[in-house]
């Protein structure tokens, strides 16, 4: 739901229990478009948002901590040049419109009162906060988006101009409407709510899509023929008119089931009126105010968003780190390739000596007996500008070389799978990644392994390492988790002991298990080797699988080589188990 004129009228009973207080700081948030004024009366400490952001325009008490700029913008200075320590004289809503008008009482510098009124227009993408001297003719002392006439044809928003009402639109209150006023506002090619939001002030696109949904009728196709369906329309807007006159509001809040790859709950929708609220949906509850409506909702919706473009972001980083080192693998193996031809090399120059009597000077080519082919005649192409002995010299040269670039490619192919398989597990852990405190983790490591541009902490500054996930066999015995490499690190080789028993899925990124023992007088039953193994499966690549291996060996077998990236270990004497892992 939208922040609309019923949602502004609720957040402003709401705050104006804070009549009275005086502001004690101005800062703006991390997001540009939000501005938060810290108060103080009465013996406590409250927060008043003001957002101007198109998709979340709104004013309201909140709840939330914000993290804020090191170097505030020049709008915030304004405001705590003016309104700092300035009281609040009261809240004010224009008409039915999206405006919201603080009152406010400052001091000049020999401590006389003089008014000041901070106007918040939440009108999606026209918001703006505005600080208006009513002593001085409304002239706008400062803006956070200032607009000039040839911008803006109906109004300047500029320093020392006079403050004018966005243009106001002759609609009608909800008390006033009848039958007939839905029928003037009949459109046969306009969707029943838009020419509803045209004719009457008040409630916004989402609530009249829910008020023509309670009557039975589809907001999206004409307003209905029937007067009587048009009586049923305007009772129903009589009864949201009553609510606003008499104030009787009662928030709610919906929260719908996560969506991978999140596994934060999302926002649904909001509301400040009973009938309004959704009847039968899931996750629906009613809140005490509406800026507990108002905090749940954005709250998720942050996270969300935070979460879902963190999450771009790193799986854009490492599938192009993946694609990049893929296509180094690529050349190494043909690399290597191309150094098959080694052993031909050292035939033709061992055949080139042994056989030197037979070779003519500046021939082309020559054909030799192969005494490893039982004589057999073995052609050996020459460079006709040498001599027998510096061709036999050049291919025994040949042939060195290529062995020194096949152990140097093949050195080189065995980093680049390690650095495959640990790029594989990265991307492992994105998709099962289901919280922003998780992705920042992996954010951190991503930027250590330098897979992104973003800089990596100094060490100082590094998080510790996330402790291991405890989890209960079936046969009463505890097994430990890793919740990512650095926590797989953290628990193999610092938490576990030299003779507890490790587990790790065959050849697939997955989390290190370790099952506490000391197992070094015998090893458990056949079951609990089972049943560890399949938590070991589950909390792998392979959990959505059936037979899969599962090797195990005491930690002291598991060894961290120098330089490997976090995470990868080496281990011997495992032992392999085929389970199908189970939730």
């Amino acid at each position: 739901m939208a922040f609309d004129s019923l949602a502004l009228a609720a957040s402003l009973d709401e705050l104006s229990g804070l009549v009275g207080s005086t502001i004690t700081k101005i800062y703006t948030t991390e997001r540009s478009g939000e501005v938060v004024l810290s108060t103080r009366g009465r013996g406590s400490e409250d927060h008043i948002l003001v957002s101007t952001r198109r998709e979340d325009s709104r004013i309201q008490v909140t709840r939330r901590h914000f993290e804020h700029p090191d170097h505030p913008g020049s709008f915030c200075m304004n405001l705590r040049k003016n309104i700092l320590r300035s009281r609040i004289e009261g809240f004010e809503q224009v008409g039915l419109d999206r405006i919201a008008r603080i009152h406010l009482s400052a001091k000049d510098e020999l401590g006389h009162p003089y008014p000041l009124i901070l106007i918040a227009e939440t009108m999606g993408r026209n918001s703006n906060v505005i600080l208006v001297d009513p002593g001085d003719g409304d002239r706008i002392l400062t803006a956070m988006r200032f607009a000039s006439a040839d911008r803006n044809a109906h109004r300047s928003v500029l320093p020392g101009h006079p403050y004018r009402l966005p243009p106001q639109r002759d609609n009608l209150h909800p008390v006033e409407v009848d039958a007939d006023d839905i029928g003037e506002a009949m459109d046969p090619k306009t969707p029943a709510w838009l020419s509803l939001v045209r004719r009457v002030d008040g409630p916004g696109p989402a609530t009249l899509r829910r008020m023509l949904g309670s009557l039975g009728m589809h907001p999206n196709d004409p307003l209905p023929d029937s007067r009587d369906d048009r009586q049923r329309i305007a009772e129903a807007y009589r009864n949201l008119g009553s609510i606003l006159e008499e104030r009787t509001w009662a928030p709610w809040v919906q929260v719908e089931a996560p969506q991978p790859p999140s596994k934060m709950p999302r926002p649904g929708d909001f509301g400040v009126i009973a009938r309004d609220m959704p009847e039968g949906a899931a996750g629906v509850r009613r809140v005490p105010q509406p800026s507990h409506a108002l905090d749940i909702h954005h709250s998720l919706s942050d996270s969300i968003e935070r979460f879902e473009a963190m999450y771009r972001e790193l799986k854009r980083a490492l599938e192009a780190a993946h694609g990049a080192v893929l296509r180094r693998r690529e050349k190494q193996g043909q690399d290597l390739a191309r150094t098959d031809s080694a052993e031909d090399m050292q035939l033709f120059g061992e055949l080139l000596t042994a056989y030197m009597h037979m070779v003519p000077h500046g021939a082309r080519s020559v054909e030799l007996p192969n005494y490893y082919e039982g004589g057999a005649p073995q052609e050996i192409p020459l460079d006709s500008r040498r001599s027998p002995a510096e061709n036999a010299a050049r291919y025994f040269k040949e042939y060195r070389r290529l062995q020194r670039t096949e152990k140097k490619a093949r050195r080189q192919i065995i980093t680049t799978d390690r650095e495959i398989s640990y790029i594989e597990g990265l991307l492992y852990q994105l998709s099962r990644a289901g919280n922003i405190a998780t992705l920042r983790d992996l954010r951190t490591e991503v930027a250590e392994a330098g897979y992104s541009k973003e800089q990596a902490p100094p060490r100082r500054e590094r998080r510790p390492s996330p402790q291991p996930i405890e989890r209960v066999l079936p046969s009463g015995h505890v097994v430990l988790v890793g919740r990512n490499n650095r926590g797989n690190d953290h628990l193999t080789m610092r938490v576990a002991g030299p003779d507890d028993l490790w587990f790790h899925v065959k050849d697939m990124p997955g989390s290190h298990v370790v099952l506490p023992g000391p197992w070094r007088d015998g090893m458990p039953e056949e079951s609990v080797l089972e049943e560890a193994a399949r938590v070991a499966a589950y909390h792998s690549s392979a959990r959505d699988s059936a037979n899969v291996p599962v090797d195990y060996t005491l930690v002291k077998h598991v060894s961290k080589p120098r330089g490997a990236h976090p995470g990868m270990v080496i281990y011997r004497n495992q032992k392999t188990l085929f389970v199908t892992p189970d939730r």
